[in-house]
């Protein structure tokens, strides 16, 4: 066992909590996403990291005044937070998708704000949600927080949050190139910019067990590139670098292991960016 202690994510018996803590983490996204006034590159519809699970951060109210959304998964609840100074709390019970939503806006209205999002979208179906296995997953994506944000620290670039996207339940960042890309309007602040994105994600519809990505936009050829800790070129339904998270349970000290990845990585594909 590494002295991270990190834990297994067996996908086989994990997967049910993470759809839950995926769909209900849709549900702050879209709140948050209605709510915050648009922000390039789409970072007003994602949710933040916290010490015992993901946040909204503060959602303005066309009052000024403000909540915030927390998705505790250490403690089993969805935690309210008004700039007046309210609280409250939901018990997260395996509740459908669409049965928090409306418990969500019903105790915003019981301090005054009322919020409107599409609820009919959203999944009835009761989930299956383990308290053990939340905190299996949340101890991952805050180790994997963490240790991007070390990882960050090492690019004089210009870098986005550590965010965690809803969509698709990864936690990721991006770094930019500071060049546009040919053809794009360089006066454009919404033109897209050479970039690498570096994410987790626990397992998806594609690839179902837990995986780090590394994927440079525009697509670069990776084909003759390899890649530390039995990282490699991976095309079939996106084109960039993949590392299986089980490789870093056998690593002696992960975070290092992670970091010598993510930089190595790093240097490759900057080195065919820039030559």
């Amino acid at each position: 066992m590494s002295i991270f202690n990190l834990p297994d994510l067996d996908f086989q018996d994990f997967t049910k909590t993470r759809d839950a803590i995926h769909l209900y983490s849709k549900v702050l996204g879209n709140i948050r996403a209605a709510y915050t006034p648009p922000i390039k590159h789409h970072w007003h519809i994602s949710l933040r990291t916290w010490a015992q699970g993901f946040t909204t951060t503060p959602v303005p109210t066309q009052s000024g005044s403000s909540f915030q959304l927390f998705l505790n998964l250490l403690r089993n609840k969805i935690e309210i937070a008004t700039s007046s100074g309210k609280y409250a709390e939901i018990d997260i019970e395996g509740q459908s998708q669409q049965d928090l939503a409306k418990q969500i806006i019903a105790e915003l209205s019981k301090h005054n704000i009322d919020i409107s999002i599409d609820t009919a979208s959203l999944g009835v179906e009761e989930l299956s949600y383990s308290p053990e296995i939340s905190k299996a997953i949340f101890k991952a994506y805050s180790f994997l927080d963490t240790t991007f944000k070390e990882f960050r620290s090492n690019l004089p670039e210009e870098c986005s949050p550590i965010q965690i996207w809803p969509h698709h339940f990864d936690i990721a960042f991006n770094w930019f190139s500071g060049r546009k890309i040919p053809g794009e309007d360089p006066n454009d602040l919404e033109a897209s910019s050479e970039q690498i994105g570096y994410g987790f994600i626990a397992g998806d519809s594609t690839i179902l067990e837990p995986y780090f990505y590394v994927l440079p936009y525009p697509e670069v050829d990776l084909a003759d590139k390899e890649f530390l800790h039995g990282g490699f070129n991976y095309t079939e339904s996106w084109n960039g670098v993949l590392l299986k998270y089980e490789s870093l349970l056998k690593a002696k000290n992960p975070k290092q292991y992670l970091l010598e990845f993510l930089m190595d990585s790093h240097k490759k594909i900057k080195t065919i960016y820039f030559g």
